[in-house]
């Protein structure tokens, strides 16, 4: 929903997200007792919370139960201090019977016999939970604009995809120039100053092109295949050859396409509804793993790579 990487999930927002999972349990959680006298959680494996006279909880009655399961119970979900809650907490269940926070306001927590469709429908669920999961880490990163793309909105769903992947360097401008991510920050890339984009615009004002340029000599310190860049250029122009809902697995499945392709090597391929297309050329420079070297006693090293993208309709 917030369009965070997860895989670059930072402390902050680990905090954050315990927070609100506070927050919500806080306020979901009594309204289900009440209403229910269970949580989804607890119907399923046959569990009830409720008066000694067999009546809910009332929603202050269940609002105060689930504070004090939070604080005593689990510690707020706080390192260690955690971990000590649990125990005690055990502790205190195996010693008295039940927990405190039910034998002293004499709730009654029942449990039906167990059955065979409770854990089927543990399971089911942890699927579901777990699909739901990587639904949102795929929708996540998926760019902002889906269909015919203006140059601003190819521009905008590149740099989303370099903000999404980390802190980018440079961010692309609608007529293909690039600019400093940081305006009060002076950018040194060792790998040399990207060469401007093409974006090639139709008559009808829409994006029905764009090249990726990279160019190298014996100035350039370090002379790296641009692939994490390709990858965002083919997913910023992919975006617009169908909605999300038809390319939800478009933002694993094409740079997985691109990351099989053989570094300064030419290549052709289609996936989908785009063609890309990969032309490099070098002198004095032979190919490693992902960067070039300069051939000894070579009169001179120079090269160049230009990726196209195109609709293949």
């Amino acid at each position: 929903m917030c369009h965070l990487n997860l895989v670059r999930h930072s402390t902050a927002y680990s905090w954050i997200d315990l927070i609100v999972g506070i927050l919500m349990t806080l306020a979901l959680e009594p309204v289900f007792l009440h209403l229910w006298g269970a949580t989804p959680g607890k119907a399923l494996f046959g569990l009830r919370v409720e008066n000694a006279d067999g009546t809910r909880l009332t929603w202050r009655q269940a609002s105060a139960r689930t504070r004090r399961v939070l604080w005593e119970g689990l510690g707020l979900w706080l390192p260690g201090y955690s971990l000590w809650r649990l125990y005690k907490s055990y502790q205190d269940a195996l010693e008295q019977g039940s927990s405190a926070w039910d034998r002293e306001e004499e709730f009654h927590y029942m449990a039906k016999p167990a059955r065979r469709r409770q854990g089927a429908g543990f399971v089911l669920g942890m699927a579901a939970s777990f699909a739901l999961t990587v639904f949102l880490v795929l929708a996540a990163g998926l760019p902002p604009h889906t269909g015919p793309l203006t140059a601003e909105e190819f521009a905008e769903n590149y740099n989303f995809l370099a903000r999404f992947e980390g802190e980018p360097a440079w961010l692309l401008q609608p007529d293909g120039s690039w600019t400093d991510a940081d305006p009060h920050s002076y950018t040194l890339d060792l790998s040399g100053d990207p060469a401007p984009m093409v974006i090639g615009i139709g008559a009808d004002g829409f994006v029905e092109s764009v090249t990726l340029r990279r160019n190298w000599n014996e100035q350039t310190l370090l002379a790296i295949w641009p692939e994490s860049a390709m990858q965002r250029t083919a997913l910023a122009f992919a975006a617009g050859e169908g909605g999300w809902w038809n390319d939800l697995f478009l933002t694993v499945a094409l740079p997985a396409r691109l990351a099989r392709q053989a570094a300064f090597t030419p290549f052709s391929l289609t996936w989908r509804n785009v063609a890309m297309d990969c032309q490099v050329e070098l002198e004095g420079f032979r190919a490693g793993d992902s960067f070039l070297i300069e051939e000894e006693n070579a009169p001179r090293s120079e090269g160049w790579m230009n990726f196209t993208v195109r609709g293949a309709r």
